[in-house]
């Protein structure tokens, strides 16, 4: 049965390893990129907005078929280069 509760538009760093199955280790690495989500640091608490973590998420989308593409791509390459 789902809960009432609305989720919340600000998730510490464990709701946001939970919500993105991304350890919080590796969000805490992310987020010193200079293309990271926005953070909010509060004394003792960093809270990122969810909508902002949507947003960058969604950069890394590929298509179906788009990995295989660029693997293809990346052999053909190398094999015109000589294998260099």
């Amino acid at each position: 049965m789902k809960s009432s509760r609305p989720e919340p538009a600000y998730l510490d760093l464990q709701a946001l390893a939970t919500y993105t199955s991304i350890s919080v280790r590796a969000w805490r690495d992310y987020l010193k990129r200079p293309d990271a989500p926005a953070v909010f640091k509060l004394p003792g608490k960093i809270l990122v907005a969810r909508g902002d973590v949507d947003a960058w998420l969604k950069r890394f989308r590929q298509e179906p078929g788009q990995g295989l593409r660029v693997i293809v791509d990346d052999v053909m390459e190398k094999l015109a280069g000589g294998g260099r």
